[in-house]
């Protein structure tokens, strides 16, 4: 059976909120099943380059249909 994310890989407007996703298995992969949800945002960044200790972090994160914006600060430990 023919994998229905190669026949249909984008379901969602690019003008509305996000309604569906394919979801995905261990690696990465596309399963064929549509899930009636927004995908959860993970963020992933190489420290390679970071020396260890504490960082303190901000998200900001933009609603184009609003013009708003909204700030998220954390604090990041490196340790090696």
């Amino acid at each position: 059976m023919a994998n229905p994310f190669f026949e249909r890989p984008i379901v969602n407007s690019p003008y509305e909120y996000p309604r569906q996703h394919w979801e995905l298995d261990e690696s990465g992969q596309p399963t064929g099943n549509l899930i009636d949800r927004r995908r959860r945002a993970e963020f992933t960044a190489s420290v390679t380059d970071i020396e260890p200790g504490e960082y303190e972090c901000q998200l900001t994160v933009l609603d184009p249909g609003s013009g708003r914006a909204a700030f998220w600060r954390t604090t990041i430990v490196v340790v090696r």
